[in-house]
């Protein structure tokens, strides 16, 4: 199965990075899938790939496997061929461009009006209007957490668009910042300050990243500096204030329990039916506001530092 999943992540990453660009050679998988003898094609598939890495494992499988690892080939180039057969490698990068930037053009344009769509349609939950419901499904969305996701996508297209030269002057910040400030009131006037927040810290953390006028942070610092205590003094609401002065000074009684479940799972955890945290509704929506003290309190300490553990690998691969 492990083998049979990598030859599968090879075989459909290459598509994506490597065999797209090289249409003269398509065809000669699909012509030796019928050939009798399976060494013809690993001895294609190790010259096609040119790789030490893939070689090794190639030599490595089973007849068997390397037909399937072939077939899997194939079927990618089946649909790749009628785009791609025949263009040359600047034709194929400029379509591949082309495509990055309408969809991520048309998910972030979709997600906001989404977004839109709560406020006109959206139904509201515990005080606060964040989720669309789907017609004919008993499910729903919430957009703002998409946004993460297609706001990074949108300000990637925009980057390789409008790349700075070194820096971003202020002219062209700004219009980086309109998309990320359209999301932003969005979806605080959900309300949602914390989801609107992240998004705020998400996009301009790329900007940051790839580097604007070191005038224009300071000057942004500055503002801030005023803008915050106005903003907490006369216009934050007083649960905002309150889950802040919580954080900072005394915890609020759902901290307090959620504090009691994680303490409560010791270091195995607990049966479920003896999680009485979660049982009682001591803890409210566990299933996802407070889902990491449902998992500590079941699965205990062991389950707590292998779920950060699981969050370390994939920042690790990810860096």
């Amino acid at each position: 199965k492990n083998k049979r999943n990598y030859y599968k992540w090879i075989s459909r990453n290459d598509i994506v990075l490597n065999l797209l660009s090289k249409s003269d050679e398509l065809s000669w998988i699909i012509s030796s899938l019928n050939a009798s003898s399976p060494e013809i094609l690993r001895e294609k598939i190790i010259e096609y790939y040119n790789d030490r890495e893939v070689t090794k494992f190639v030599k490595k499988l089973d007849d068997n496997s390397v037909v399937e690892m072939a077939k899997e080939l194939g079927k990618g180039l089946f649909v790749a061929t009628p785009v791609f057969d025949g263009a040359s490698e600047d034709e194929i990068k400029k379509y591949l461009k082309n495509f990055s930037a309408i969809s991520s053009c048309f998910l972030y344009f979709l997600n906001i009006l989404l977004l839109l769509g709560v406020d006109l349609f959206g139904i509201s939950v515990l005080g606060a209007r964040r989720w669309l419901k789907i017609p004919f499904l008993n499910m729903t969305i919430q957009p703002s957490e998409f946004m993460k996701t297609t706001l990074i996508l949108m300000l990637g297209y925009l980057i390789h668009k409008y790349p700075p030269r070194p820096l971003y002057d202020f002219k062209e910040f700004i219009r980086l910042s309109i998309y990320i400030i359209i999301p932003f009131i969005l979806i605080a006037k959900e309300p949602d300050l914390g989801t609107a927040l992240i998004t705020l810290t998400v996009g301009f953390g790329v900007l940051f990243l790839i580097g604007v006028d070191k005038k224009i942070w300071i000057g942004i610092f500055i503002s801030l500096t005023v803008i915050i205590p106005i903003y907490y003094k006369y216009f934050m609401k007083e649960y905002q204030k309150q889950r802040i002065e919580n954080f900072l000074n005394k915890p609020s009684y759902h901290v307090k329990q959620s504090i009691i479940a994680i303490g409560s799972g010791g270091v195995y955890g607990k049966p479920k039916n003896r999680a009485t945290q979660t049982q009682f509704k001591f803890l409210p929506i566990a299933s996802s506001d407070f889902i990491f003290a449902y998992l500590v309190e079941r699965f205990g300490f062991i389950g707590g530092i292998g779920l950060i553990f699981l969050y370390f690998i994939l920042i690790y691969l990810k860096l």
